[in-house]
């Protein structure tokens, strides 16, 4: 925390691994920084390579008590969630799927259709796992369900504004998943302070488009309160042809999210067989908004 300001900063670095020795060990636990490892589990070599070195990484963090999350992109060739779910519980307590949506240079973008059929599976796997693994967007979707989620991710948060992604050579962007020129701000040079970033045409264009987007959504999509909306480069894309991606996730995978856990918190008497992890959810949920647990089960 600064002493001046009050202001809290947390740190964090994503890294492939492949890096990782005791001394940047040593470095990252005395200043208390979270780290993430990309890693595409039994496919890591299609896209990433190097993936010894990674889990040289992985089995050295264990050996020294340093845990480390995971991140790990879905791509068509990774589709096999359950498997990838078991190869990665071995190196880490906290990971990851992100699926690698359509884009104007994406060749490897999965089937929503696909995906949210392996999502459901890897629900169903992970509630009946003893591993006590945190798994997004699994353990998001529940949290939201049982009106426990208190942050949200960058895509379902209304981030303009908020945040900005600047790369090596200095170039400023709303997002970092859209390389379009409506998305890239300039460089950091131009300009003398942050707030004149966000009062640039190319900007406010965004901010108009996602006003549009959310009144239409607020009106018609009871999942709104969720999403916010969705993601801003998402809706961009979309304007081109390209699904909305998360959308159509949410809009089917949410509700069968409420079902299965209406039946199991409504027909259990004990939670017993469930995941360790999933349990410790419901009990916070049963401390935090027992109203809304009441209406998923007969409590």
């Amino acid at each position: 925390m600064s002493e001046k300001t009050g202001t809290r900063f947390h740190n964090s670095i994503q890294t492939n691994g492949t890096l990782i020795s005791k001394k940047w060990i040593r470095l990252f636990k005395s200043m208390k920084y979270d780290v993430g490892v990309s890693y595409d589990g039994l496919n890591n070599d299609l896209h990433r390579g190097k993936s010894t070195d990674t889990i040289r990484g992985f089995e050295l963090c264990k050996k020294l008590k340093y845990p480390v999350g995971t991140i790990s992109v879905i791509t068509r060739e990774n589709l096999n969630l359950r498997a990838q779910y078991e190869e990665l519980k071995k190196y880490t307590k906290h990971m990851k799927f992100t699926p690698c949506f359509r884009t104007n240079s994406s060749n490897f973008a999965v089937e929503i259709e696909e995906y949210i059929s392996q999502l459901k599976l890897l629900f169903e796997h992970w509630l009946l796992d003893s591993n006590t693994t945190v798994l997004h967007p699994i353990v998001y979707y529940i949290r939201e369900v049982l009106g426990i989620l208190e942050t949200k991710e960058c895509v379902h948060a209304a981030c303009l504004g908020r945040m900005l992604d600047i790369d090596a050579s200095g170039t400023i962007r709303i997002c970092s998943h859209v390389a379009d020129d409506a998305f890239i701000l300039g460089q950091w040079g131009e300009y003398a302070n942050i707030s004149d970033i966000f009062n640039g045409e190319k900007f406010n264009s965004v901010v108009s488009m996602m006003i549009e987007k959310r009144i239409n959504c607020k009106n018609s999509c009871r999942f709104f309160s969720f999403c916010q909306g969705g993601c801003c480069s998402e809706t961009f894309l979309s304007q081109s042809g390209n699904v909305d991606f998360s959308c159509e996730v949410i809009r089917d995978f949410m509700p069968y999210v409420e079902t299965r856990l209406r039946e199991i918190l409504s027909t259990s008497e004990t939670l017993e067989a469930y995941n360790p992890k999933f349990i410790e959810l419901v009990q916070e949920a049963v401390c935090k908004n027992p109203l809304r647990l009441k209406w998923l089960g007969n409590l």
